[in-house]
């Protein structure tokens, strides 16, 4: 009787061979496709939802609620160490709440990570990879998360139809005094 080890030698020489046979056929050498051109559409949300992302850090929430466009719903999931939390707003509510959560935050910061978006027809899908951290009373704080931000191009800007925020809240405590 043979074992799985034995039995998966066979297999594996296959995908091998299988594997050079790839880089030799395929042009390239089987390096990536280079990504497609990003049309201007595409280049023109990433830039209103980058400064979405800088108005909000200088927690300019006038500005932020320009973003949006009549009728935009925002969703959120929290994740960390405790169950998820999960929310639906209408914009008004969400300003309110997310500026006032804001309001206490020192030294706080959005670093965008990376960003990539899709064009169809009258949209424009944009996710941001990001990283937010900051200080409030008793810790500070790291959030790393994805916002996608769906755009319509209404009266020739770029508003946001739906914003979702996915996020994973890390808090530190300050050390206790001694």
């Amino acid at each position: 009787m043979r074992t799985a080890e034995e039995l998966g030698r066979p297999i594996a020489r296959k995908f091998l061979m299988f594997s050079l046979l790839l880089l030799l056929v395929i042009p390239g050498g089987g390096a990536a496709a280079e990504s497609p051109e990003v049309d201007g559409s595409v280049k023109d949300a990433i830039a209103s939802a980058e400064a979405f992302l800088q108005a909000f850090t200088t927690k300019d929430m006038e500005k932020v609620g320009a973003f949006f466009a009549p009728g935009a719903v925002v969703q959120r999931a929290r994740l960390g160490e405790a169950a998820p939390e999960i929310a639906s707003f209408g914009v008004a509510e969400w300003l309110a709440e997310a500026g006032e959560s804001i309001d206490s935050v020192e030294d706080f910061r959005i670093e965008p990570l990376g960003s990539t978006g899709l064009s169809f027809g009258a949209g424009v899908t944009v996710s941001i990879h990001f990283r937010a951290t900051g200080s409030v009373p008793g810790g500070t704080f790291t959030n790393d998360g994805v916002d996608s931000f769906s755009f319509a191009e209404i009266d020739g800007s770029w508003k946001i139809v739906l914003y979702n925020s996915m996020e994973k809240l890390t808090f530190k405590p300050n050390a206790p005094d001694q």
